[in-house]
């Protein structure tokens, strides 16, 4: 954080861009994403902060991207391309439809922005020139998603031999693949003009942006394929070794995730530039940057690929301190938040605190235990994207706990409702950030959880605003609870 972190006191709201309203069934970089950021200026937050904006990958999760330098093509604004006069009309589709049904938004998207690629390559042959020329760095990332697309979809690993060989030998012609490729940097250009125009928003409204780095990579990805060495993988391609978590609070059984493990020992020898490359990328796109699983830099759950659960698996020494101070030659510590949840050991917390790093307290974690210690240098939260809401998780407690904890909020005599309340505690506490979730806000019940870590399902990452009216409705309701606790 910066020099004056600790002197300032700011709320923030947690809100998946994808989550947002827009008459195209998902949140964009659109103007309806430019009307969320005034409305929650008017109420009073500084702070924004989002999931990685990567292509969604296995079980719709940000978290297992195909790359990490390409931003999915389904936050590209249909209506910017209209702008652009790359379009003329385009109908609404899924704008109220409870859910996100990434799958069709996708094909609806997709069809309209390769009628604009088209219509640029007839009547804009400058630009696409110029995006040519302006985008060379994601070429890499564009052979792998034209490879992908013709392949249809299928993991690398199932690519033909000369496509899979092409990131060492480069010997396998492009020429079939050029369009593709071609359409690809049309696409990341466009993505990348269109996060400018929000994020120069957020900056003219006072608002900054915390994005999220996840620790690891998908296998599937670009990361993957053009570095294969960095990876335990074998001989065909797919992982010896993947990541998971062991069984903790957020999973009884643990997490196995599937994401391929580092091979920090080759990482070393480059100086971790693969890993510093993602963070610098990140760094372009938010003001502030929480780095997932921090405890992965002290500590790894490793898991063989052969077990089919996460109980069967041995942790392993990270990079530690040799990664962060390489990192930290070029790269400004005071814009980062590690993420320093679960049972962790000491020595990730002094990791966190010899770098004068913020962790995160959660008050589900904490309201209710006695021998919790809060960090009054972290960022405080009610719960992430992985909790349950506010209101799913009071509903959920026992008859015992919900007496309890009425007995401490009545100590603050609090006005409103428990959630009020429970949000004002939230609000009040001196951590210089505190963070709400748009379910805490509109007191949504387990209906609009964003996640339940360990499992795939339709369910997790799918929640969606449907209109911006209820969060509207609350606005001077939100500005009081802001200015009670002196965040504006």
């Amino acid at each position: 954080m910066n020099k004056n972190y600790e002197h300032t006191r700011q709320a923030g709201l947690l809100m998946p861009l994808a989550s947002l309203p827009n008459r195209h069934g998902v949140g964009d970089f659109g103007k309806q994403t430019k009307d969320f950021l005034k409305l929650i200026h008017t109420m009073g937050f500084r702070l924004w902060q989002i999931l990685p904006l990567n292509p969604i990958g296995y079980g719709h999760s940000p978290y297992q991207p195909f790359s990490s330098l390409l931003i999915d093509e389904i936050y590209l604004s249909l209506d910017d391309l209209i702008y652009e006069g790359l379009l003329e009309k385009v109908p609404s589709y899924c704008q109220n439809y409870a859910r996100l049904n990434y799958e069709k938004i996708r094909i609806f998207k997709r069809q309209y922005i390769r009628r604009a690629y088209l219509n640029a390559t007839l009547k804009k042959p400058k630009l696409i020139k110029k995006i040519k020329k302006e985008m060379k760095d994601y070429y890499l990332d564009a052979v792998f998603m034209a490879f992908k697309k013709h392949n249809n979809d299928l993991p690398w690993p199932e690519w033909k031999e000369e496509e899979i060989n092409w990131i060492n030998d480069q010997k396998l012609s492009l020429d079939p693949y050029l369009e593709e490729i071609n359409y690809q940097l049309f696409v990341q250009y466009f993505l990348k003009k269109g996060w400018h125009k929000i994020k120069k928003e957020a900056h003219k409204l006072g608002i900054q942006i915390i994005g999220d780095l996840p620790f690891y990579v998908g296998h599937d990805s670009s990361d993957c394929y053009a570095n294969q060495k960095y990876f335990y993988l074998n001989k065909v391609g797919y992982p010896k070794l993947i990541a998971g978590v062991a069984p903790d609070y957020f999973s009884k059984l643990g997490q196995r995730w599937g994401n391929p493990v580092f091979n920090f020992e080759e990482l070393k020898k480059d100086r971790y530039a693969f890993l510093i490359n993602r963070l610098k990328i990140c760094g372009e796109l938010y003001d502030y940057i929480r780095l997932d699983h921090f405890r992965a830099f002290d500590t790894y759950y490793v898991i063989d690929a052969k077990y089919k659960t996460a109980r069967q698996g041995e942790w392993k020494l990270g990079p530690s301190y040799d990664f962060f101070d390489e990192l930290f030659l070029t790269f400004d510590k005071t814009r980062l938040i590690a993420e320093d949840l679960g049972d962790l050991r000491p020595e990730v917390l002094k990791l966190r605190d010899d770098y004068s790093l913020p962790g995160m307290d959660l008050l589900q974690f904490s309201i209710l235990d006695e021998k919790s210690l809060l960090n009054k240098r972290n960022v405080y939260y009610i719960g992430t994207h992985d909790n349950e809401t506010l209101k799913g998780w009071y509903l959920n407690l026992k008859p015992l706990e919900k007496q309890k904890l009425k007995k401490i909020l009545k100590q603050f005599n609090y006005p409103g409702d428990i959630y009020d309340q429970l949000l004002l505690f939230a609000l009040k506490q001196e951590h210089p950030f505190c963070i709400l979730s748009l379910s805490d806000l509109l007191k949504l019940d387990n209906k609009a959880r964003l996640n339940v870590p360990g499992i795939i399902n339709d369910f997790n990452w799918t929640y969606r605003l449907k209109s911006l009216d209820s969060l509207k409705a609350i606005t001077k309701d939100v500005k009081i609870l802001l200015l009670m606790s002196k965040r504006i």
